[in-house]
């Protein structure tokens, strides 16, 4: 993907047309590692996600990255993104002389959309960079022959959480804001994958070795904090969940 974005002869930024579309590529590397990390749904929740509605909060001296969304009349859905997503909106923050150097609280009465290009302009040509970049890198359909999109992404997400971060199916429902129904219709063969060693028993002449487990945190209004006392919610030393 850093191939992908990085600027090149016939990329010109005298470019006019080129050069808007060097900023697509720019959003879309920071876009694409945001929903991979986040587990936001493409458009429905990312089209109207604004700089107010991202915070931070410490708990047991460990900063987390909080996004709120407002989901009308059903109230607000608080997400706890994994720690990377901070360097992604960063980036996004940084193209902005407005927003450069301020921290996501001082943000919090700031009206702009997120997923904004550095002109300030909204783009809808992301899903259509996304599926160009795909078909460049070969990677268009699945091994199924199942066409991927950024829609993709939230799926990616969710197996990740399962597989390597060992996030619990109810959990992971409350932070992507679906059913653990759900979850469970389409991903409860993974349940299985990461019990393997439960499942198989110990091989003979295996070492044990130390594993660490992840949780994420949900954070509702009327959730006490005292809830996640004790448990290990740093995800730091993981790797992200796409290479950035």
């Amino acid at each position: 993907m850093r191939k992908y974005v990085r600027l090149g002869t016939k990329d010109s930024v005298k470019g006019g047309v080129k050069n808007r579309t060097i900023m697509i590529r720019e959003l879309l590397r920071d876009y694409v590692l945001f929903l991979t990390n986040s587990g936001l749904r493409h458009g429905t929740e990312t089209k109207n996600l604004r700089w107010k509605h991202i915070s931070e909060t410490v708990i047991n001296g460990e900063q987390y990255l909080l996004i709120k969304l407002d989901m009308g009349e059903t109230g607000r859905r608080t997400i706890v993104c994994r720690h990377s997503v901070r360097k992604y909106l960063d980036r996004i923050k940084d193209r902005f002389e407005n927003l450069r150097g301020k921290s996501f609280n001082q943000l919090i009465n700031v009206e702009d959309y997120v997923f904004r290009l550095r002109d300030g302009s909204v783009s809808k040509d992301l899903h259509g960079a996304f599926k160009i970049m795909l078909r460049n890198a070969e990677l268009l359909d699945d091994v199924n022959g199942n066409r991927r999109s950024l829609y993709s992404l939230r799926h990616t997400y969710a197996t990740f959480q399962i597989l390597y971060s060992m996030v619990d199916l109810h959990t992971l429902a409350k932070n992507m804001g679906t059913s653990i129904a759900m979850l469970e219709r389409h991903y409860s063969h993974l349940e299985v994958i990461h019990k393997a060693e439960l499942l198989a028993g110990r091989a003979e002449g295996s070492k044990k070795t130390d594993k660490r487990e992840t949780k994420i945190i949900v954070l509702d209004d009327e959730v006490s904090r005292g809830l996640i006392e004790g448990l290990n919610t740093s995800n730091k030393g993981q790797s992200d969940l796409l290479l950035t």
